[in-house]
């Protein structure tokens, strides 16, 4: 599958890979740093801001892989890794 992130600079004509990511981190200027360099890099990505935004996106997405931090609002990272990935929508490992 070949796309273009609707995210990405005009005139950017890179094509994007089919990998899909998703970034759950509060911090928003360190969130926006790896969004943006995993964007640069051809990835799709998606953004949550908290453990709860995470899980809504997950129900309506399917991401190959989920980079989490680990203490955040409402479910952080460790929580969701402990238990499977189970509350993070997903029967893969992370």
């Amino acid at each position: 599958m070949v796309a273009r992130d609707p995210g990405r600079v005009a005139g950017d004509d890179r094509v994007m890979s089919s990998f899909r990511v998703m970034v759950v981190e509060d911090d928003d200027p360190l969130r926006a740093a790896l969004a943006r360099a995993l964007r640069l890099e051809g990835y799709w990505v998606d953004e949550a801001t908290d453990g709860a935004q995470a899980l809504s996106h997950l129900a309506m997405i399917r991401a190959d892989v989920v980079v989490l931090d680990v203490m955040m609002p409402e479910i952080d990272g460790l929580t969701g890794c402990a238990n499977g990935c189970a509350p993070w929508g997903t029967a893969r490992p992370c």
